[in-house]
C-alpha cells in the first residue's frame, strides 16, 4: 500500500472566474486602464467566455493587469509561465509572478511558490522554504496547501518529521473535500498511523476519495476503489452499514 504526494496547486481556471459583465463592456473598461478589468478580459480569453478563446491574448491582459499590482492577474501570468500556455514555458518567470502575488497574501500563489521551492523549479530547491510558503497558503485555509503541508509533515521534508500534525493538516484539507487528503486519512486510519486503527472511518474517507478526484484521475480513482474494495471485507454488516451512512451523510467545510 501506498499513499499519494505532493500536489500542485490549483490550477487557473478553479481559481479565477470571469463575471456576467458582457465581454465588450469588459473590454472598454480594460482599455480604459482598469486592472480589474484587465484581468476578467483574460479571463475570458482563457477560457473561451463572450470570446474565441485566445491564450496569447489572455496572457497579454494578465500582464497589464499584473504590473498595475492586480494579484489574480499577477497569478494567473505565473500559471501561464508554469503551464507554457499562451507562453513560452519558463520556470522562472513563474516563480517571478507568482512571488508578486504571493507578497500581497495570494493563497494559490504562495502554494505554488512553495510548490516551486520543494522541486527546485524556477529556484533552487529549498525544503524549508518550500514549507514557509505552504504554511501560509495553509493558513489561510488552501486545501492544495493543507495537504501539501500534512505531506511534508509525515516526510520529514523542510520540517522535522511529526505523523500527528501529517494528520491534522490531511484532515483540515479532507474536510474541504481534498481527495488526495481523504485518501491519505484513509490511509492512516486503515493503518492506525497517529490515529487509531478504525475501518469504518477509513472506508468512509476512501468512499469521498473514490468520489472526489476528477474523471482525469483515473489512477487514483483506481486505487481508492481497490482500498476500498479491501476494506469493505474487514467490516461486519452492521459496521459497513455504519461506514456508507456515514459517507453518504458527509458534507465539505468551507
Amino acid at each position: 500500500m501506498k499513499k499519494l504526494a505532493l500536489v500542485l496547486a490549483v490550477g487557473l481556471a478553479l481559481v479565477v472566474q470571469v463575471g456576467a459583465v458582457p465581454f465588450d463592456d469588459m473590454l472598454r473598461s480594460a482599455f480604459m486602464g482598469d486592472a480589474k478589468a484587465q484581468f476578467n478580459v483574460g479571463m475570458a480569453y482563457y477560457n473561451g467566455k463572450g470570446v474565441a478563446r485566445d491564450l496569447t491574448a489572455a496572457a497579454m491582459w494578465f500582464r497589464t493587469a499584473g504590473n498595475q499590482g492586480n494579484a489574480n492577474a499577477q497569478f494567473a501570468l505565473g500559471y501561464m509561465y508554469n503551464t507554457g500556455e499562451g507562453v513560452e514555458l519558463d520556470y522562472i518567470k513563474a516563480v517571478e509572478w507568482y512571488r508578486k502575488a504571493a507578497l500581497q497574501g495570494d493563497p494559490s500563489a504562495q502554494g505554488n511558490l512553495g510548490y516551486a521551492y520543494k522541486n527546485g523549479k524556477g529556484v533552487p530547491q529549498d525544503q524549508a522554504e518550500a514549507v514557509k510558503w505552504i504554511r501560509m497558503a495553509a493558513d489561510q485555509n488552501d486545501a492544495n496547501a493543507q495537504f501539501n503541508l500534512g505531506f511534508a509533515y509525515e516526510m520529514g521534508e523542510g520540517i522535522q518529521r511529526n505523523q500527528t500534525e501529517a494528520v491534522a493538516w490531511y484532515r483540515k484539507a479532507a474536510d474541504k473535500g481534498h481527495a488526495s487528503a481523504q485518501f491519505n486519512l484513509a490511509f492512516d486510519y486503515e493503518t492506525g498511523m497517529s490515529v487509531g486503527k478504525d475501518f469504518i472511518q477509513a472506508y468512509k474517507w476512501y468512499k469521498l476519495a473514490s468520489e472526489s478526484f476528477s474523471s482525469t484521475e483515473k489512477d487514483q480513482i483506481s486505487r481508492a476503489v481497490s482500498n476500498l474494495d479491501r476494506i469493505e471485507k474487514l467490516l461486519t454488516p452492521t459496521q459497513l452499514a455504519d461506514a456508507k451512512r456515514l459517507a453518504r451523510s458527509w458534507k465539505p467545510i468551507k
